[in-house]
């Protein structure tokens, strides 16, 4: 999200923040015959800062036309990633688990399992850095050695998880319209001149706490009915990067690379739609395992904790132990990706040199095509610009089909649109 308010002009912080989104159903009522059973819907908003960068996807080598897109879906993909998502998930546990300061019961005490329902982005879910602290999960903090050096064991919750992806591009839901609702009360109070100091995450959680509309849903809301109508409360939390004056009001989230074993024969853009962490005798250092398997399974032996009998269905399923193996210290970690980002950056300087030239040759074969003796057999120079048209077409990973025509038209302008196109610099 991109601040807009006037005093962003003169800001010394990133005028952007991030918002992470997170609809939580629990203590459902009894079944109910022909509807859905009565469940409690809470909202959790995450805010933190645009800058914090815990994902390897470099946005500037996104085409412009899918940007719009990742955005639309949920805002966090580009700049967080797993470690603010398994962060929200501790405090969301721990918020449901922990007793009121006033006294009483917990909203969900000794809660055992945790279902999530996500897409299946490559940097954020479906990929190591998601998958290894989901290993730890379910191990019994108190069960940890005090002398431990796998750091994994940081995310011990004696809890387990169970991640569920939809299909690609069908993520769209509920979600998105809950993450609009305080942008869209930040931006019509900066519009209407109502605020003028909204200029970072810090500012953006200050108004959710303050506004009257943000403190619990509407009667509008809750009068709608079905599971995701939010019909309890909201909730409001902000993440620090631990360098921006207010690491002491919030938790920080370090920009600090962690590496785990990555799961063998699981593919982040994979068939894979269900992942599992349990606890499992025998399984390695953690006593738990990462069970994927290709689709989501609710059948009577799953609810009971016993071995499926309809795994047949779809890709094969197996037990993983996705354990640490080291975080690189904030230092180290902006080094890594100093080097990535030069390696893509080469890499994608190669594709740009290619493409130049295969377009500066086919330019060139046009101009003599057109300006060919005209006693010359027509079809020669047919040839000479189809040529061309196949050139650039195979070398921009088109199709060779493309017409004489089109050839034949391509001059300085053409060319730096096409490269424009790929996020390349023109001639």
């Amino acid at each position: 999200m991109e601040m807009t308010a006037t005093h962003t002009g003169t800001c010394e912080q990133s005028t952007s923040c991030n918002l992470y989104v997170v609809m939580v159903l629990h203590n459902p009522g009894e079944q109910r015959e022909g509807g859905e059973r009565d469940v409690f819907c809470d909202v959790h908003w995450f805010w933190s800062p645009g800058h914090i960068k815990v994902s390897t996807l470099d946005a500037t080598l996104i085409p412009t036309a899918i940007l719009p897109h990742l955005f639309k879906i949920i805002m966090p993909y580009l700049n967080q990633g797993s470690t603010v998502h398994h962060k929200a998930m501790h405090i969301i546990k721990k918020h449901y688990t922990t007793p009121p300061p006033g006294g009483g019961e917990a909203l969900v005490p000794g809660l055992q399992r945790i279902r999530l329902w996500t897409d299946g982005h490559p940097w954020v879910y479906k990929c190591a850095p998601n998958f290894g602290p989901m290993l730890y999960w379910p191990v019994d903090p108190a069960s940890v050695p005090d002398a431990a050096t796998d750091q994994g064991y940081a995310h011990a919750d004696d809890c387990e998880i169970v991640h569920n992806f939809f299909e690609h591009d069908h993520a769209s839901g509920p979600q998105d319209i809950t993450g609009k609702i305080p942008r869209a009360k930040i931006q019509q109070a900066v519009g209407y001149g109502n605020a003028t100091n909204i200029y970072n995450y810090h500012e953006c959680m200050k108004f959710c706490m303050e506004c009257p509309e943000l403190q619990a849903p509407s009667g509008n809301q809750a009068h709608r009915g079905g599971s995701f109508t939010h019909n309890n409360t909201y909730n409001f939390y902000a993440f620090s990067d631990g360098r921006d004056g207010h690491q002491e009001e919030y938790d920080v989230v370090e920009d600090k690379k962690a590496e785990y074993k990555t799961l063998k024969g699981c593919k982040a853009d994979g068939g894979m739609y269900f992942y599992h962490s349990m606890k499992k005798e025998g399984s390695g250092g953690t006593g738990t395992v990462v069970h994927a398997r290709g689709f989501p399974c609710r059948c009577a032996w799953c609810r009971a904790g016993e071995p499926c009998r309809y795994t047949q269905f779809g890709p094969k399923a197996g037990d993983h132990t996705p354990t640490w193996n080291q975080t690189h210290s904030a230092e180290e970690t902006r080094v890594l990706r100093e080097a990535e980002k030069k390696k893509r950056a080469e890499r994608n300087g190669g594709n740009a040199t290619q493409l130049l030239s295969a377009a500066t040759a086919a330019a060139a074969a046009n101009t003599a095509a057109t300006t060919a003796n005209a006693d010359a057999p027509a079809a020669a120079a047919g040839a000479t610009a189809e040529t061309a048209a196949v050139a650039v077409a195979s070398s921009s990973g088109g199709s060779s089909s493309s017409s004489s025509s089109s050839a034949v038209a391509l001059g300085e302008g053409e060319i730096n649109e096409m490269l424009a196109r790929h996020g390349m610099a023109g001639v």
